[in-house]
């Protein structure tokens, strides 16, 4: 079978012959792995300016965000490539990452219905005041 989201829904089995009359009803809920959208504004911030990222995604069932940094590198200090040296470090909510260069970060998690009632789950890190170069990665999982 070829099953795509847009074929969620319930879907009703009606019989009748002239003695009686019956029908069984059945919600289908179609399984999908996620695909991350990023929403910037800018992807360049003053210092000391709150940035927000935003991550979303509509898969089901709802979707693990992660956030990850990792430091411009030195090779070139005209440009903010990422860092050769460094590996990702991955942020979580459960740290306040006080210690972290663009700390403390704050971490939000919601969920809305898009225009055709799909769930949409969206991820926001605000990062109240910046003070260093990097880049910022989002992925999202579930078990599919």
């Amino acid at each position: 079978l070829n099953v795509a989201p847009e074929h969620a829904g319930i879907y009703t089995l009606a019989a009748r012959n002239r003695d009686v009359a019956v029908s069984y009803s059945v919600q289908l809920f179609v399984y999908t792995e996620p695909t991350v959208q990023v929403e910037q504004k800018s992807p360049f911030h003053m210092t000391g300016e709150e940035a927000v990222l935003t991550c979303s995604s509509a898969a089901l069932p709802e979707p693990r965000f992660s956030w990850l940094w990792k430091p411009c590198g030195e090779e070139n200090p005209l440009r903010c490539e990422p860092s050769v040296q460094a590996d990702w470090q991955i942020l979580s909510p459960i740290f306040s990452y006080v210690d972290h260069p663009n700390g403390p970060l704050d971490f939000q998690q919601d969920v809305s219905h898009d225009v055709d009632g799909t769930m949409v789950y969206t991820s926001t890190l605000t990062l109240p005041n910046p003070t260093q170069n990097g880049f910022y990665m989002c992925t999202a999982a579930n078990r599919y």
